[in-house]
């Protein structure tokens, strides 16, 4: 009733992007209320600082996906939500250029290639962070594997290709233009288990 999908940002963000892609695949005005209902709670449940957090902690992700969400969902690139969302992720950018899944800094939280790519995905389309983009984009092309996959979080260091953390890099470097990484994750994709 209060417009989210189990009161959890990721998963509500998660389902009004998957409702966006069924409502343009198939118009149907049954998504209407869902979807402005989800845009609402979305814009609401931010923190002040900006970002989104669950009690898991994820707030990287959160964030970067309910600002995914809120721009599929209408929601201006100059509006506060927006604002708010972009300027808290590019604080929380890590100064090797990624991000970890929470924005606390200090020993033993990595940057990883999910966080990352949602991101660096999130400031691309809010757009007015280009230097942030620009430095994320370089991280994520550094742990590209040589198989073209991307891992969590250091390639071929026991820790191999995954299929959706592949695929989140792979949103990211075909909304960027990086036509190279493209080629090579889609490849490895096509092969993957």
């Amino acid at each position: 009733r209060d417009g989210s999908w189990f009161c959890v940002t990721f998963i509500t963000a998660l389902a009004a992007l998957a409702l966006t892609v069924a409502r343009d695949a198939v118009p149907s005005e049954r998504t209407q209320g869902p979807l402005e209902r989800a845009r609402r709670w979305l814009a609401a449940s931010r923190n002040e600082d900006g970002g989104h957090r669950e009690a898991i902690s994820l707030n990287v992700w959160d964030t970067a996906l309910a600002a995914l969400a809120l721009l599929k969902l209408g929601e201006r690139k100059t509006s506060e939500p927006i604002r708010r969302a972009a300027g808290w992720l590019a604080d929380s950018q890590q100064s090797n250029g990624g991000w970890s899944f929470h924005a606390l800094r200090g020993p033993g939280l990595l940057p990883d290639a999910d966080d990352t790519a949602l991101a660096t995905l999130a400031l691309h389309r809010a757009g007015g962070q280009p230097e942030h983009v620009a430095r994320g984009a370089a991280w994520l092309l550094d742990k590209q594997g040589r198989d073209g996959s991307w891992s969590t979080y250091v390639p071929e260091a026991g820790d191999v290709g995954c299929v959706s953390v592949t695929a989140h890099a792979l949103t990211t470097m075909l909304a960027l233009g990086e036509d190279n990484a493209v080629t090579r994750g889609t490849r490895w994709l096509e092969r993957a288990p």
